[in-house]
């Protein structure tokens, strides 16, 4: 047996099986005036939305296949937000979808949203801006666009400290832990000391949640 052979048998078992442990943060938007377009501050602006320039700033910046996506959650109704300099350099960026809807997820699942909910995902700072607080004051940007009163849920791998540190930094809170196992098909789901099976689809949000805060409730 080749080595090209086992490497495609072992990226193939890499796809079919492994574990993802996320963390799981929620904020509450403050009830500020809404600021519908644009935030400015320290020689940066955050940006909310699903059409605009800042969009096509980022389609401008980003590789074809990139640009094309950009595109296409903009069309879905996704907004995109987007911290930008002065000379409308993007330093980070990330989408924010208000519920109901459905949104890519890990281990090849999709993540029902449900009403009332804001869900903030796919969130990246440019290698030549991270380590200097763009991730945080874009989250803080994004919070002050929310309606008052709205949940805001965002999480991050377990592993992933300066994610951890960015989201923390900006008000949000851990409200508890999820582990993703997967065979083949199948999806075992951890979160509040509780478990959960199910098959490769469609997950929903306000089920993480609640196992995620009934364990919050427990250690309080």
């Amino acid at each position: 047996m080749t080595i090209r052979v086992l490497r495609r048998r072992y990226w193939l078992m890499r796809r079919l099986v492994g574990t993802s442990d996320l963390l799981m943060f929620r904020a509450v938007a403050p009830g500020l005036p809404p600021a519908a377009a644009d935030e400015s501050s320290g020689g940066s602006s955050v940006f909310v939305g699903s059409v605009g320039a800042h969009i096509d700033d980022v389609i401008a910046s980003a590789p074809g296949a990139m640009a094309a996506l950009v595109r296409a959650r903009a069309r879905m109704g996704h907004c995109l937000a987007c911290l930008r300099g002065t000379d409308g350099t993007v330093f980070s960026s990330g989408w924010v979808t208000v519920g109901p809807a459905v949104v890519p997820f890990e281990a090849g699942l999709r993540l029902a949203v449900p009403a009332g909910v804001t869900y903030l995902w796919d969130y990246v700072t440019e290698p030549n801006w991270r380590g200097r607080g763009m991730y945080r004051k874009l989250l803080m940007g994004v919070i002050k666009h929310d309606p008052p009163g709205r949940a805001i849920v965002i999480y991050c791998a377990a592993a992933n400290t300066a994610s951890r540190r960015g989201i923390l930094a900006a008000g949000f809170r851990l409200c508890g832990t999820v582990r993703i196992q997967r065979w083949g098909a199948l999806r075992r789901f951890t979160a509040g000391g509780r478990s959960w099976w199910s098959v490769a689809g469609t997950v929903d949000l306000d089920r993480l949640r609640a196992r995620s805060l009934e364990a919050e409730g427990r250690k309080a």
